[in-house]
C-alpha cells in the first residue's frame, strides 16, 4: 500500500517541484523575451526573403564543394588557434595564402 502511494504521489510532486522552478526562471526571464522574439524573428525573415528572391540557393552553392579547401583551411587554422594561442592576425595571412 505504501509502494502503491508512493508510485502515485511522488511523480506528481516531483512535477510540482520543477514546474515552481521553471515557472521562476520564466518570470526572471520575462523582461528579456521581446528581445528574444525579436532576435529570433530576424533571422528567420532573413532567411524567408533569401527562398523567396531565390539567394539562397546562391548562397548554398557557395558553401559546397567549391569551397570545401577553404573551410577546411578556416576549421584547422581555428582549432590551430585555440591549441596554439597564435595571433588572429597570422591566421587571416594562412587562411589566404592557402586559397590561392
Amino acid at each position: 500500500m505504501t509502494f502503491d502511494l508512493l508510485g502515485r504521489w511522488l511523480p506528481c510532486i516531483i512535477t510540482a517541484i520543477v514546474l515552481d522552478r521553471a515557472l521562476g526562471l520564466y518570470r526572471h526571464l520575462k523582461r528579456y523575451l521581446n528581445a528574444l522574439k525579436v532576435a529570433s524573428g530576424l533571422p528567420l525573415k532573413l532567411i524567408g526573403v533569401l527562398v523567396y528572391t531565390g539567394e539562397l540557393q546562391r548562397l548554398s552553392k557557395f558553401g559546397s564543394a567549391g569551397n570545401a579547401v577553404f573551410i577546411d583551411k578556416v576549421e584547422e587554422n581555428t582549432i590551430q588557434l585555440f591549441d596554439d594561442n597564435v595571433l588572429v592576425s597570422d591566421k587571416g595571412a594562412r587562411i589566404s595564402e592557402s586559397t590561392k
